[in-house]
Order: structure tokens, then sequence, then C-alpha cells
């Protein structure tokens, strides 16, 4: 298995784990301590959350905000 860092958002460290060409999941932390939200789950994250390569990077990019400090 082979991973690659992508740059795609400023609050976000996301790899790629792929396996013969074939992406097995995404790996998403957050780069600030405040963690990112998953809407879609109405949860902050604030450690490495997997989720399955059969997603789209930008279905999963648009269920996730950045939390911002108050």
């Amino acid at each position: 298995m082979e991973r690659e860092k992508i740059t795609t958002v400023d609050y976000l460290d996301v790899t790629v784990v792929r396996s013969a060409d074939r992406i097995k999941r995404y790996e998403i932390r957050p780069v600030f301590p405040e963690g990112f939200l998953r809407i879609s789950e109405n949860t902050v994250e604030t450690g490495t959350v997997y989720f399955p390569g059969k997603f789209s990077l930008d279905d999963i990019l648009r269920d996730i905000s950045k939390v911002e400090a108050e």
C-alpha cells in the first residue's frame, strides 16, 4: 500500500491510502487543536477519522467544516 498526503484545505491533513491504484481509504486529521466539524454527524473530531475509499474526497470535504474558536 502507498500513502499520499494531499493538500486540499488549510485546516486539514488529508492522506490517501492506495493499493494497486485503487483508493482504499482517506485518513483525515485536523491541523488545529480545535478539530473539525462533521456536519452530517454533528460532531467535532479531534483525532484521525477514516473514510472508505468508495467515497469521493469532494463529498467528504463537503461534509467537513472548520471549527471556529470562540
